[in-house]
């Protein structure tokens, strides 16, 4: 049995489906950062140029790096259903 690579169609869909859960994971870790940054700034004052900060930020974009790959390659492998009737309702 030979290996088959999914059509085109399938890996373009699965790219625009990486790219909006990349987009989708960046916004939110933007807002979870920059919700701790100001509770820490009023809370105490912060260092930005601290290791524990530059870590966070690391550690966020690499989830959400992570979380995009996971996208892609779950698309990859099922692909979404087609209605082969849009325009019916149910």
């Amino acid at each position: 049995m030979a290996i088959t690579s999914p059509p085109q169609s399938v890996k373009i869909d699965a790219l625009n489906r990486a790219a909006r859960t990349l987009y989708a994971a960046f916004g939110a870790d933007a807002l979870i950062l920059i919700g701790f940054g100001l509770t820490d700034l009023l809370s105490k004052e912060v260092d930005i140029a601290s290791w524990t900060f530059w870590s966070a930020l690391v550690l966020l974009v690499v989830k959400s790096i992570l979380t995009a790959l996971g996208s892609y390659l779950l698309r990859l492998k099922k692909a979404p259903n087609v209605d082969p009737n849009p325009n019916l309702t149910a």
